[in-house]
């Protein structure tokens, strides 16, 4: 379940702001600003944000570094809230510098928070381990500012349970649990002088303990917690922390097999969330509350809660794609802008060829007519010579008569040239406005390929993402007629058959939580199965040493469904026989690896199986279990053949052959 995650915004005023015994007016519009947008900021997102921007218009104007801080962290908080989280970082690094220049450590310890609260929703929302380090790491600055500079008890605490809680999603559970238990320490022991914020801060560090204590199976010491937690969140009428501490009262009742008071709680939570109005708060109380009800038998109740949480998660998906389908236009709108743009260009480009072209012809002409003037000068003078001297006029009339043969033929010759060069210029216009034409269908149908795709695999996740919530509701029926059953034997088939097709669910959710809608990424998927069947047959990570190496990326999947049924079949085997009766540790191995195709290796430390049973042809005939003849006709299917080593526990070999299989 999600914590909550407090965030603390300072308003910084300027100094000099009340002057006569009255705040001047823009004091008091920021302040009223701030008011409206805190009352809107989780009821209405699209008011949020226009009151964020009306305080950062005013601080524009005002210019004054406590100003700017404030409403660029505040436009920050609304961007993080609509999902925008790197807008938020961006704006948050934009106030950095003018709580510097006023030398605020609380304020720029504020920023510090909020960024390391940003960048945990980012490793929330893609489950990366880098982005969720990097959320400490700012945790760990506002916390060493608030330290150093000896900020109030409030701030300090606040700065250690955002440490906590990305602690927790790191796993790192002690320490998590030292940094809420100090948190709790520094504020207890003043809580009656606390103002209201740092009350909610240490109702949320009660609840968070109690929930990381839940964990721990420690549920009377997380149930006193999370009272108190409650008794606080009470008093100040705080809806969304109510709700979050009666669903952890509900879960950790059910554990603790209290399920009177477990529904009770959950019929509180589910009160509150709907209060609230936020789907994602109740979808999860609505988990919980499904599962109390099932186990007190009430399956009517059971069912209902699960059919609204299945509408809750479609609603969910459609709104997801709808973001989806907003950003394709908007790639689709950037690319036609940036085609337009080299059209554009192109379009200039020849109109400044053509220009420069018809300047060279004007130029040409110009230098022909110069030089008719000149030829027409030189006959007059050659006439005027005759008149002079009759001798030397015929040799000159001779020579001149060959010149003007000679620039005879060279008109001519560059008239012909000039025409050639006009009809080769013709024709590259005309080829260059063909290029030009196929150049843009050709972009045209990229695309729209482009386009059909990307529908195509919206199509493919939705088609996934169906079958995945079909065998989630079959899943769920088989789970609650099982829960009817008193013959252990029938029941345990049940409980069997619920978890062949979990497997198979989970391949699905893969398929449409990533952007390939045919490939399955082996080492999430072998681990999520693990997990899921530790859980059904009650061990921990403690109480089984395993040693799991996937060697091999991604398969297709119509390989990975027979794949995925064969190991769950094995592993549950495992699970049933092998460890309840190990001598040792329960210790399993799981590898995958290609070597002339793709192998199969899983091995247990049990007492192994009868071997001679195993590979007798009578044991494929009617006395068989359903789980071998499922092995051995899957194995079958997809071609693949399977050794069995007993020396030391039982030791699975698959191997399906290279022509079988092709890696990726």
């Amino acid at each position: 379940m999600p914590a909550y995650l407090f965030i603390t915004v300072f308003i910084w005023l300027d100094g000099s702001s009340a002057m006569n015994g009255r705040a001047q007016p823009d004091s008091l519009l920021r302040n009223r600003l701030y008011t409206q947008w805190q009352a809107v900021r989780y009821r209405l997102p699209d008011s949020s944000l226009y009151y964020a921007t009306q305080l950062h218009q005013l601080a524009r104007k005002t210019r004054r570094d406590a100003d700017l801080a404030q409403s660029l962290m505040t436009l920050g908080i609304v961007e993080r809230d609509r999902g925008n989280y790197a807008e938020a970082v961006s704006l948050f690094q934009q106030a950095l510098p003018h709580g510097e220049r006023l030398t605020d450590h609380d304020a720029i310890g504020s920023i510090y928070q909020n960024m390391a609260l940003t960048y945990k929703r980012m490793g929330d929302s893609q489950r990366v381990t880098a982005i969720w380090e990097q959320a400490l790491g700012y945790a760990e600055k506002a916390y060493s500012l608030f330290k150093t500079y000896r900020s109030s008890p409030g701030n300090i605490a606040n700065a250690q349970n955002t440490m906590a809680i990305i602690q927790r999603d790191l796993e790192q559970f002690e320490k998590a649990r030292q940094n809420y238990q100090a948190a709790i320490e520094l504020l207890e022991p003043i809580q009656a002088n606390l103002s209201r914020k740092d009350l909610s801060t240490l109702a949320i560090l009660y609840g968070n303990l109690g929930q990381l204590l839940i964990n721990d199976k420690k549920y009377d010491q997380s149930i006193s917690l999370i009272s108190k937690a409650l008794v606080i969140n009470t008093s100040i009428n705080q809806l969304t922390s109510l709700e979050h501490n009666r669903r952890n009262l509900a879960k950790a009742y059910r554990l603790q097999k209290n399920l009177p008071e477990s529904a009770k709680n959950a019929q509180k939570a589910i009160e509150y969330a709907r209060q609230i109005g936020d789907p994602h708060r109740l979808f999860n109380t609505l988990s919980v509350t499904y599962e109390t009800y099932s186990d007190l038998g009430d399956y009517k109740q059971a069912l209902d809660m699960l059919k609204e949480q299945k509408l809750i998660e479609d609603s969910l998906m459609r709104v997801d794609k709808a973001r989806q389908i907003l950003a394709l236009q908007a790639q689709y709108d950037n690319e036609r802008t940036r085609q337009l743009a080299e059209v554009t260009a192109q379009k200039d480009r020849l109109l400044a060829e053509t220009k420069a072209r018809l300047l060279l012809q004007h130029e040409g002409d110009l230098a022909r007519i110069d030089a008719d003037k000149t030829r027409d000068l030189s006959r007059m003078s050659a006439r005027a010579e005759l008149d002079k001297e009759e001798l030397r006029s015929r040799y000159a009339s001779a020579s001149n008569q060959q010149k003007i043969r000679q620039l005879g033929a060279e008109n001519s010759r560059q008239s012909l040239q000039v025409l050639w060069l006009s009809i080769g210029a013709c024709l590259f216009c005309l080829l260059s406005g063909l290029l030009l034409l196929l150049y843009r269908r050709v972009r045209h149908s990229r695309a729209k390929i482009q386009t059909q795709s990307e529908q195509m695999k919206l199509l493919m996740r939705e088609l996934h993402h169906r079958v995945k919530n079909n065998l989630a509701v079959v899943s769920g029926l088989l789970e609650l007629q099982a829960n009817r059953l008193g013959d252990a034997p029938i029941r345990q088939a049940f409980v069997e058959s619920q978890q062949r097709i979990q497997a198979m669910s989970l391949i699905h959710q893969r398929l449409y939580q990533t952007d390939t809608t045919t490939q399955i990424n082996l080492t999430d998927y072998t681990h999520s199965l693990i997990d899921s069947l530790m859980a059904a047959y009650g061990y921990t990570p403690n109480q089984l040493e395993r040693k799991v190496s996937i060697e091999v990326a991604d398969v297709d999947v119509d390989i990975a469904i027979p794949l995925g049924l064969i190991l769950n079949e094995l592993l549950t085997n495992a699970f049933k026989y092998a460890f309840p009766n190990a001598k040792s540790a329960p210790r399993l191995t799981v590898r995958i690896w290609h070597k002339d195709g793709l192998n199969l290796l899983l091995a247990d430390n049990g007492p192994g199986l009868n071997l001679n049973e195993w590979k007798t042809e009578q044991t494929l005939g009617r006395n068989t279990s359903f789980g071998r003849r499922l092995i051995h006709s899957l194995s079958d299917q997809i071609g693949a053949s399977m050794d069995v080593d007993v020396r030391q526990g039982t030791c699975f070999t698959l191997h399906i052959p290279t022509h079988l299989f092709q890696m990726n």
